[in-house]
């Protein structure tokens, strides 16, 4: 409740809370179609964009809420992971406060009980992110049943694994096969982008010219673990690297009507003697 009441604060401050049209789903696929604008899962886009704001506002005004206030002292102060992001970029006078306020709250509770109490809340903006997040997941397995989502969605890179299987449990079952069709498209091409990597380490291909077929990897990686990370320099010379058409291991149009070729190299399939 408390921490409900603290969300409460912050949307009033940030306006992620916006007056609903009078159709609910006509807000879902507003809200989904604005999440379709930008590149990569469009859940972790929809929730760094809140947590963004989240996190200027908190240091703005919003930290000397009783509210906000009470929930970090009980939260124990911030996560490791927003504790590293306030040492690179919060401001000091304000961490101060923070900070002297939960050491006093420690201090007068060992002094007066000799103990801690259990109760260990959460990060006050974790709880934001995951409510940032429980929307976000919403307005998407509700807005694909119009027309205009389902479209946009379909030409979008996929959710990330994680928010994939929380929003094919939520989502009705009228909005279940355009959820997954254009996540079963996406990742066709990028198995084919794997077969493609370990055809190439093949001794007897590897002197064709290698393309963004070895940055697949990092693209599984990143849409597996649902993170969002500066590729390293060898992955972002291939992503600048012109995509091939699907070649011997796999005709993606023949594999969508439901009809399978044969690979030349079986996936997976290690490196034979002399590659490279």
């Amino acid at each position: 409740m408390l921490m409900r009441k603290a969300w409460t604060w912050i949307k009033q401050h940030i306006r992620i809370r916006r007056r609903l049209p009078v159709d609910p789903l006509e807000w879902h696929k507003r809200e989904a179609l604005r999440m379709l604008r930008s590149p990569g899962c469009p859940v972790c886009a929809k929730v760094r964009e809140d947590e963004q704001r989240a996190w200027s506002w908190f240091f703005l005004d919003t930290y000397q809420s009783p509210a906000i206030l009470d929930a970090f002292i009980r939260s124990g102060g911030f996560c490791p992971r927003h504790a590293r992001h306030a040492v690179e970029k919060g401001p000091r006078y304000i961490l101060s406060f923070l900070y002297r306020m939960l050491v006093e709250s420690t201090l007068s509770e060992l002094s007066q009980q000799g103990r801690l109490s259990g109760v260990h809340r959460s990060c006050p903006l974790c709880e934001i992110e995951r409510e940032s997040e429980r929307i976000a997941i919403q307005h998407l397995a509700l807005g694909v049943l119009t027309p205009e989502v389902a479209e946009a969605y379909r030409a979008h890179d996929p959710p990330c694994l994680p928010h994939l299987r929380r929003i094919l449990q939520v989502a009705p079952s009228s909005a279940l096969q355009t959820l997954r069709d254009g996540v079963i498209l996406w990742l066709r091409r990028l198995e084919h982008r794997l077969q493609e990597y370990f055809r190439k380490s093949d001794y007897r291909y590897s002197q064709e010219p290698k393309g963004d077929e070895q940055a697949a990897w990092f693209d599984a990686l990143e849409w597996a673990a649902g993170i969002h990370t500066t590729p390293p320099p060898d992955v972002r010379m291939a992503l600048s690297a012109p995509a091939e058409e699907p070649r011997g291991s796999r005709d993606l149009n023949s594999e969508a009507h439901g009809q399978k070729t044969c690979s030349t190299v079986p996936t997976g399939a290690p490196p034979a003697s002399g590659a490279t």
